[in-house]
């Protein structure tokens, strides 16, 4: 039986067959003596260097201006207006590679490995090419090192060439962390090879080209003084939010790998040409709060929902006093941004309560209510297909912020004329982090309030309005919505008295490229109907 694999493994061997079709072998990754049938530069897309002194037109990518899919540019313009096609563009393969690097005065040696592959014809064969791995080290005396570029030859490699340089970083600002007497150092992997006849000029290519850098100390996280000096809000949150978290080198013409121990400690970098980054799954803490959609279906009165919810706005309101203790030891202006923050976090812990007293209202508990109900039903259609376990088996739950964002919403919702009513809300979270389930369970809210409120055809009408930035969302979007809706329909099915005699609907307009938006007739030969 062919072996399981989980998503990270099953991640790592995409990552892995996207790098050998790409880039090519490593030293861990694919053959390395392998034959192409045709030559590397044609083979692969990114990963070589060319000569410095080669010909502009053996540096330049004779593909770049090939015309693009036009399917997925016209999103955004009218049907009947033509996009315009996008100005061409040269693009040169590079001829060097870099990375630089922040060190301690202390910092005496780097020891730098290069490692490529080179390609020859074949003698048998005019068509094939042979790979040749290799891989050569030098040392870098830091003593030695200037601020002008220093070249030294990569043994045994015909032309490769190690440049660096050394520069004092000076006084800097007292919030970056950064000692006054370190240095950046920045290391090129430089291409100085002959440049060979059109027929064979790959030969004189370096393939599958890396950088590692090693030093004898501990190399200095690189600070974001953009973002620390920045008066734009976006960065001063990113600053605050990530000042922990170190970027150890930047790459040239090629991005750049940090090899960390215990999160904190970095003295390897490495170039890659396919860079990844791992983004940590969001987990809710644990808290007293009941967050099963059934349970808050089932609620008796105002007093039951306030002794079910008000734990959430408790919870919440214990973590902003937690992060209040972190301020003092912030320098002045992260201090300022993470004030603001938190007298942000404590204005919607009060809208989150305002939301709960809203219950206190026969009617938005109602709403409440059902559309816990209906959001459950909808959820047991979904999961149990995900879970392979019959509907009624399933047990929906909120996720913290879903229940939040829909309780602090409510008002503004059911009172026209409240001040929150201008204010836009932002979910902001990853892929499957839950975000669409937010937004439907507030819709749903809305849907039933308003029948309530504008009994009979008083209440027909566009009541939500969902658009989609990402085409390829939209089926996705569409299906777990026309879900929510079925689901509200089979419950005004079983009591039109209540919910009255106009079926809860769904629509779609997804432009002409991908259907018709117009009704033709019989004889009609208009291609867009």
């Amino acid at each position: 039986m062919p072996e399981e694999l989980n998503s990270l493994e099953v991640r790592r061997k995409l990552v892995d067959a996207l790098r050998l079709d790409l880039v090519g072998p490593s030293d861990s990754l694919g053959d390395a003596k392998e034959v192409l049938p045709q030559s590397p530069s044609r083979w692969y897309l990114t990963g070589f260097l060319v000569p410095l002194d080669a010909a502009p037109e053996d540096k330049s990518d004779e593909t770049a201006n090939d015309d693009l899919d036009e399917a997925g540019e016209i999103g955004g313009v009218d049907d009947d207006d033509q996009p315009e096609r996008p100005a061409a563009r040269a693009r040169y393969f590079p001829s060097s590679i870099g990375a630089s690097i922040l060190v301690p005065a202390s910092a005496k040696t780097l020891k730098v490995r290069s490692s490529w592959g080179d390609y020859h014809l074949r003698k048998d064969s005019p068509v094939e090419w042979e790979r040749t791995a290799r891989a050569e080290g030098i040392a870098i005396e830091l003593a030695k090192a200037s601020a002008k570029p220093v070249e030294k030859d990569v043994p045994n490699s015909n032309g490769l060439k190690i440049a660096y340089l050394a520069r004092p970083v000076g006084l800097l600002a007292a919030d970056s962390g950064v000692p006054p007497d370190a240095r950046t150092v920045s290391v090129f992997l430089v291409n100085r090879r002959t440049p060979q006849p059109d027929e064979k000029k790959d030969e004189a290519f370096a393939f599958q080209v890396q950088l590692e850098i090693s030093g004898d100390t501990e190399f200095l996280p690189r600070p974001d003084l953009r973002s620390l000096a920045s008066g734009e809000w976006d960065e001063r949150v990113a600053d605050l939010q990530y000042r922990d978290t170190g970027e150890y080198s930047v790459g040239h013409n090629v991005a750049t790998d940090a090899v960390l121990e215990g999160h904190k400690c970095c003295n390897v970098v490495r170039t890659c040409w396919i860079p990844q980054a791992e983004v940590e799954r969001v987990e809710p803490a644990k808290m007293d709060v009941d967050l099963s959609m059934d349970n808050l279906a089932a609620l008796k009165d105002a007093a039951d929902a306030s002794a079910k919810l008000t734990p959430l706005v408790t919870a919440y309101r214990g973590w902003i006093t937690a992060q209040s203790a972190k301020m003092p030891g912030l320098p002045a202006k992260r201090k300022e941004t993470g004030e603001e923050l938190l007298n942000r976090a404590g204005f919607a812990a009060n809208r989150i309560q305002t939301g709960i007293d809203l219950l206190a209202d026969p009617q938005c508990l109602d709403a409440f209510r059902i559309a816990n109900k209906c959001m459950a039903d909808a959820a047991r259609q979904r999961q149990g297909v995900m879970q392979q376990k019959p509907p009624e088996e399933v047990r929906p739950i909120w996720r913290p912020f879903q229940l939040a964002f829909i309780l602090m919403n409510l008002k503004a919702i059911a009172n026209p004329t409240d001040d929150d009513r201008q204010t836009v809300d932002l979910l902001f979270f990853p892929t499957g982090g839950g975000k669409t389930e937010a937004y439907l369970g507030l819709a749903a809210f809305t849907l039933l309030l308003r029948r309530f409120r504008n009994p009979g055809i008083q209440s027909a009408g566009l009541s939500v309005l969902m658009r989609y930035t990402l085409r390829l969302l939209t089926l996705d979007q569409l299906g777990r919505a026309a879900t929510l809706i079925c689901a509200l329909e089979l419950v005004r099915r079983n009591d039109v008295e209540k919910f009255g005699e106009w079926p809860f609907e769904i629509g779609l307009w997804v432009g002409r490229a991908a259907t018709p938006n117009r009704m033709g007739s019989k004889g009609d030969n208009d291609p867009n109907t």
